[in-house]
């Protein structure tokens, strides 16, 4: 069922985007270090426009020692000399996300894998920096839920922890899912 606010649209008319975060904690408030978005078509797989935004790690935002050791060990963070002068603060991360979303059109659905880590987390970076979330709750779906369901039997990819890669293999693995549903 659509929003009545907005116009409703043939499903594979609809905008998607998929989202991914990688951050230093695992609950609302944790330091983000990357945020990926990448436009796609789930219905046939074609991506469209992409964006990758390095965070610095500030205040007030904390980090989880645990989940810290977690990438330490994994190797991704902390982040290379270079891709830590490039990461920008939290609040011009939330605004640069948000000027993406308005050059290339507010998307219809946002996906992530999983509703209970992406979307909660992006949500405290936009109240914390006092911003509003680009979605709406109606917008925001899960991608893992969707694949599981689809393809029970089926693994997932494997994603390296960072966050373009993830966003490409999130789109490659929930595409086949949808494949399910075209045949």
């Amino acid at each position: 069922m659509s929003n009545p606010r907005t116009p409703a649209k043939a499903p594979e008319d609809q905008r998607h985007l998929m989202l991914d975060i990688e951050a230093l904690g695992l609950k609302p408030g944790a330091a983000l270090t990357e945020l990926a978005a990448q436009y796609f078509n789930p219905y046939t797989g074609t991506v469209g426009p992409a964006i990758l935004i390095l965070i610095k790690v500030q205040s007030p935002f904390v980090i989880d020692p645990e989940t810290l050791a977690w990438h330490e060990d994994k190797g991704t963070y902390p982040r290379t000399e270079e891709d830590e002068a490039l990461a920008i603060p939290p609040a011009t991360a939330a605004f640069a996300f948000d000027q993406f979303l308005k050059q290339h059109g507010k998307p219809d659905i946002f996906w992530a894998w999983g509703s209970t880590y992406d979307f909660p987390l992006l949500e405290a970076l936009y109240q914390a920096t006092l911003q509003p979330s680009p979605w709406n709750y109606w917008q925001a779906q899960c991608a893992r839920t969707a694949f599981k369901t689809l393809l029970p039997l089926t693994d997932p990819t494997p994603k390296p922890h960072n966050a373009a890669s993830d966003v490409t293999i999130q789109i490659k693995d929930l595409t086949t899912a949808f494949q399910i549903l075209r045949n």
